[in-house]
């Protein structure tokens, strides 16, 4: 059996250097930040309680305290010592309790407190409590069962359980099957969110048009919309009735704009971790096309991108996809965000995405990836844990008017960051949100920046988040981060962050 100076020898060797313990192994258990650990016994109510114990001691009571068996009575610590020793005491076992390596990377907090923190572009804060991590089944996931093929409407061989496509697109042959016959095809949702417009923003000849390599509306532009906002009652005839004397408390419009499905593969795959990186490209290609078209509809004034996977991250089916919705009103908290990054723009004279990315490659701690022209990292205050932005180095308001070659660096660098989160939690739910600046946006643009975020559903969504428009994120962004950049080490080195 070790001694007790050895055992504390390696106690501090194990609480101190890189994030990244000896040959390349992750730290010993997860939920747990060594570094952390050792940070949070040098705080300074620890180091002072401690100071003042050996400063008020005699040498005699000094020698009683480090040799066992001692007459125990003339042992006098203070309770900001016992406190620290626990804390010790706790960390030595938690550090030692498991001797092989976990099978994926650790994660933990910097330090076990509470802290609530502001997002600089949105303004929306986030309550951090790492200790709930420790919940029974805070992170735990139910399994959900398999849909066969032949039962999927968005399998190759079903085509006809959707509406006609509106845009379809085929990676070259070296990469997609022989016999596929489409990568990526997009069509109007079955049960969509809002109405159409009175007139189809598609054209005439079945919304298909001959492009290059694909078949989809190669203009961008659809047919101008009877949508205007003069004929739109802003207060319905039936909520006048139920509003009584104050009509203008219930107000209500139609709800316009339009709802489409993009199908990922031909084939019966459940996330982008299953495509390939041509495949991912063209599916970033699509994201761009609809967003063009729709921006172009009158009446559209926002319009959103985004992803479900796993019924817990809102999906209905399980074959890959993501949806896009157009809509004749912006919504409030779109305005909102606007509105700030406007602001800071009008008080700093630079965008605010642009701001935080110089402090995000400044500071480091928090990068998880960078690509010669994209950064990727968890955000300051995140409102879900292993919640990762992406966005661009240079300032573009528009994802829509990137050009080729950046969408696919764009596709990359997501498939990269879904590929290690599923490393690190096998199959949880996890959604992807895409931000791009409103089509009709009539202000300056440097103020605008689009922006991808990625993030699993692996916490619960429950009373004090749902009155508070609060969330609680039980894993702190340094942690995250580090276990990103852990992640993307024992996948594939040369993506790893240097």
């Amino acid at each position: 059996m070790p001694s007790e100076k050895t055992d504390r020898l390696s106690d501090r060797e194990s609480l101190s250097g890189s994030d990244e313990s000896p040959a390349g192994r992750p730290p010993a258990h997860p939920g747990t930040d060594c570094r952390s650990a050792s940070q949070a016994l040098r705080h300074p109510e620890n180091e002072a309680a401690s100071a003042s114990l050996h400063q008020s001691a005699s040498p005699d009571e000094i020698d009683t305290q480090e040799h066992a068996g001692a007459d125990t009575q003339r042992m006098r610590v203070s309770e900001s010592l016992l406190d620290t020793q626990v804390a010790e005491s706790a960390t030595r076992w938690t550090v030692h309790r498991t001797a092989e390596p976990p099978a994926r990377p650790a994660v933990a907090a910097p330090l076990q407190t509470s802290e609530t923190r502001t997002d600089p572009i949105s303004g929306e804060w986030t309550l951090f409590a790492a200790g709930r991590a420790a919940r029974p089944d805070q992170f735990g996931m139910p399994s959900e069962p398999s849909i066969p093929p032949e039962s999927c409407p968005f399998c190759h061989g079903n085509e006809d359980e959707t509406p006609p496509p509106v845009w379809t697109a085929k990676v070259e042959p070296e990469d997609a099957p022989a016999d596929e016959p489409w990568s990526v095809r997009v069509v109007p949702n079955l049960y969509p969110a809002v109405n159409a417009f009175a007139e189809s923003p598609y054209p005439a000849d079945d919304g298909l048009a001959a492009g290059e390599g694909s078949r989809g509306h190669t203009d961008g532009r659809g047919p101008e919309s009877p949508f205007d906002s003069r004929s739109v009652s802003r207060v319905s005839t039936s909520e006048q009735t139920r509003g009584g004397s104050r009509p203008e408390l219930f107000l209500s419009e139609p709800a316009r704009g339009g709802h489409e499905v993009i199908i990922e593969s031909s084939r019966h795959t459940r996330s982008f971790s299953e495509l390939n990186p041509a495949e991912m490209a063209v599916v970033f290609q699509a994201y761009a096309n609809r967003l063009n078209y729709w921006r172009n509809v009158a009446g559209v004034r926002h319009i959103s991108i985004f992803k479900n996977v796993g019924r817990d991250a809102g999906a209905s089916l399980q074959h890959s996809h993501s949806q896009l919705i157009a809509t004749s009103r912006v919504p409030a908290s779109v305005d909102r965000i606007t509105r700030r990054m406007q602001a800071h723009h009008a008080r700093y004279g630079s965008c605010v995405q642009c701001d935080v990315l110089r402090s995000e490659i400044q500071v480091k701690e928090r990068l998880v990836c960078q690509t010669q022209s994209l950064v990727a990292y968890t955000p300051y205050a995140s409102r879900f844990p292993w919640q990762v932005r992406i966005t661009s180095r240079e300032h573009q308001p528009y994802f829509e008017s990137l050009e080729k070659d950046m969408l696919e660096e764009v596709s990359q660098l997501t498939l990269r960051v879904v590929r290690w989160l599923e490393a690190m939690r096998p199959g949880s739910p996890y959604n992807m949100l895409l931000f791009t600046s409103l089509p009709a946006f009539d202000g300056d643009l440097s103020s605008q920046h689009w922006g991808l975020e990625i993030f699993p559903r692996v916490s619960r969504i429950a009373g004090y988040e749902l009155s508070s428009n609060c969330m609680i994120n039980p894993v702190y962004p340094e942690a995250a981060a580090a276990a990103y950049r852990q992640q993307a080490r024992l996948s594939d080195p040369r993506h790893a962050l240097r």
